[in-house]
């Protein structure tokens, strides 16, 4: 401590002092200032625990690589991402024992370019990594050179499960494409405004149109009546979906498409409405049958009437004709009334006929009518 109370560290050298007896007559020393090296080491001390939590709290798995590759520092994440401990690390292990045979000529050239010029070698990149038991993990890496050194620092980001979601959600699309491609129903996609934003095969077919002549079409023009466009949007806002929705559209040479249209609709993650998802189905000649059908049940049912008109129409005429019969037998030709009897029987006779043709029309046609002179 000095004079004025500042505290100073000093390093001293003593030596002990005796007579020519070679009594103890007292000491001499040398004293040295030694304040501003240990300044220096507190620091330098200071520094490295600062340097140590960074390195040990940055959330992700880091290295310190040497030159010939060798891993000289590494932290918890490291430790828990190779599966192997510091100390079976630090200064024993290598790098290279982690990466696949796939990435390792890869990293490798990295590593040299990267301590020839650090520019040349990438400073972000993926790559596989095997662990302890064998499991292959997918990494991000991102690295860098010490400065004024020959050593490197690499921090290491599992991305396995995301690199499994993206695959999946690849596979999920792929399968959904495939499925998409190969429906048999036009499938589309819109915005709100009505443009088309994704559209299969079939729909192109059946609407006539090419991809790159469609894509900038609006879906309103392909309403036969615009205004259908409006109702179609005002039920499926309203009710979130609609099934087997009836609308007639139009071909691009503008024929007249009776469709049947289930939709839903697509929705942002704030739940405003982005626009519809659906498929179209193409009923015309569905309702050609149809209509053909009911055409068809409705003249049997004309049929059946008209068969049984005219069976209980010959029954009268049939009581009408025997009883005429009966009176001519009976009756003089002399006599006025033979002829009206006669004439009687014939029309009984032209009456039968048409009874005939009732009752052959009743029975799917089989029957003639023609003239024969």
């Amino acid at each position: 401590i000095r004079k004025d109370g500042t505290r100073k560290h000093v390093e001293t050298s003593v030596s002990l002092i005796k007579d020519s007896e070679g009594q103890r007559k007292g000491f001499r020393g040398i004293v040295r200032d030694v304040t501003d090296r240990k300044l220096a080491e507190t620091a330098l001390q200071e520094s490295e625990a600062r340097y140590r939590s960074v390195f040990e709290n940055t959330g992700t798995a880091t290295v310190i690589v040497e030159e010939d590759m060798t891993i000289s520092t590494a932290n918890t994440e490291y430790e828990k991402l190779s599966g192997y401990s510091r100390e079976e690390l630090e200064g024993k292990m290598r790098w290279t024992q982690f990466i696949v045979k796939e990435d390792l000529e890869r990293m490798k050239g990295y590593h040299v370019k990267r301590r020839e010029n650090e520019r040349s070698a990438p400073t972000e990149y993926e790559f596989r990594l095997v662990d302890r038991q064998g499991n292959k993990k997918d990494i991000f890496l991102k690295t860098g050179m010490i400065p004024g050194t020959k050593r490197s620092v690499a921090s290491l980001t599992d991305i396995t499960s995301l690199k499994q979601a993206e695959s999946a959600l690849l596979e999920s699309e792929e399968r959904y494409r495939n499925l998409s491609e190969q429906s048999t129903d036009a499938i589309y996609i819109t915005n709100r405004e009505g443009k088309l934003l994704y559209l299969n095969q079939s729909f192109l077919d059946l609407f006539g149109y090419s991809g790159e002549k469609i894509i900038d079409l609006k879906a309103q023009v392909m309403y036969a009546n615009p205004n259908d466009r409006s109702k179609f949007q005002q039920e499926i806002e309203q009710n979130g979906s609609v099934r087997d929705y009836e609308v007639k559209l139009r071909k691009k040479d503008g024929t007249g498409v009776e469709c049947l249209i289930t939709a839903t609709l697509r929705r942002a993650n704030d739940g405003s409405i982005l626009g519809y998802q659906g498929i179209i189905r193409d009923i015309t000649e569905k309702n050609k049958l149809e209509a053909q059908l009911a055409q068809a049940q409705r003249m049997e049912a004309l049929g059946t009437l008209a068969g049984g008109i005219a069976h209980n129409f010959n029954n009268l005429l049939m009581g009408i004709q025997g009883n005429a019969s009966l009176m001519l037998l009976k009756t003089d030709p002399t006599h006025p009334n033979y002829r009206r009897l006669n004439n009687i029987e014939k029309m009984v006779q032209n009456g039968s006929k048409l009874t005939s043709q009732l009752l052959g029309y009743a029975m799917e046609g089989r029957y003639e009518v023609r003239p024969i002179s």
